[in-house]
C-alpha cells in the first residue's frame, strides 16, 4: 500500500513528465514552418529549426543569426529543462522551467532569470503565484504552504516582507507588517472566530507592545482590517 506522500510524489512526477512531453510537441508544432538547419560543418544557422550543443547546454528549437532565438527547449547540464521563448541563447519571455528536484516555474523570464509574473510549485506542496524580480520572489504575491495556510502580500528576496495577511486553514489570521519573513512591525492577530486576539507592535513573531486595534489600523492606514 503506497503512502499518501508517495502517491503525491508520483502524481507530481507524472505531471511534470506530461507537461514536458506536451511542451516538446508544441515546440515541434510551432517550428514546422522553419526549414531544418543545415548539417554542413561551418554552415550558419540563420533562420531554421535544429538541435545544437552550446557549451554545457543543449538547445532544440528555432535558430536565428546562428544563435537560439525564438521558441525552443534548453536542457541544462544537471538535468533541468526549460521550454519557452529564448533570446540569444537565454530564457527570455514566457516559458516553463523544471528543476531535477521537481520544482517548477511557469511564467516570465528576462535574460535567463525569473522576472515578471509567474507561478512556482515546490516539492512538498508549497506554491507561490505573483511577482518575481532578479530570480526571486519580489513584489506582490500569494504563497500557499503545504498545510494549507496562505500568505497574501508583499515579498522581498524570497521572504514575507512588508504588509501582508497570513491565514491559517482553521481560521486564525494575522494582518500587518512583516520583516524578513517574521511578524515585525504593526499588526493584528485574529482567532478562529474572527475576534482580535492580540494587536500592537511585533518583533520576531512576538507581541512586544500591546495597542488598541483601532490605533493599529489608523497607523497602518488600513481601516478595513
Amino acid at each position: 500500500m503506497f503512502s499518501r506522500k508517495t502517491l503525491q510524489a508520483c502524481v507530481r512526477a507524472a505531471s511534470v513528465s506530461l507537461a514536458m512531453s506536451l511542451h516538446t510537441q508544441v515546440v515541434q508544432a510551432q517550428a514546422t514552418d522553419l526549414p531544418p538547419c543545415p548539417h554542413q560543418e561551418g554552415a550558419e544557422w540563420k533562420q531554421c529549426f535544429g538541435v545544437r550543443r552550446i557549451g554545457t547546454e543543449v538547445f532544440s528549437g528555432e535558430f536565428r543569426d546562428n544563435r537560439p532565438n525564438g521558441f525552443g527547449t534548453i536542457v541544462f547540464p544537471k538535468g533541468a529543462r526549460y521550454v519557452g521563448e529564448i533570446s540569444n541563447g537565454a530564457m527570455h519571455g514566457k516559458g516553463t522551467y523544471v528543476h531535477p528536484n521537481g520544482t517548477t516555474y511557469v511564467g516570465e523570464f528576462k535574460s535567463g532569470l525569473r522576472e515578471g509574473s509567474g507561478t512556482l510549485a515546490i516539492p512538498g506542496g508549497a506554491t507561490y503565484s505573483g511577482d518575481f524580480r532578479g530570480d526571486k520572489r519580489n513584489g506582490q504575491g500569494v504563497y500557499t504552504y503545504p498545510n494549507g495556510a496562505t500568505y497574501t502580500g508583499s515579498h522581498s528576496q524570497d521572504k514575507r516582507d512588508g504588509f501582508g495577511v497570513w491565514r491559517h486553514p482553521m481560521g486564525r489570521k494575522y494582518v500587518g507588517e512583516f520583516t524578513e519573513g517574521e511578524r515585525t512591525g504593526l499588526g493584528i492577530a485574529y482567532d478562529a472566530d474572527g475576534l482580535v486576539a492580540q494587536s500592537g507592535k511585533w518583533r520576531n513573531n512576538e507581541l512586544i507592545q500591546p495597542m488598541a486595534p483601532d490605533e493599529v489600523k489608523q497607523l497602518l492606514k488600513k481601516p478595513a482590517l
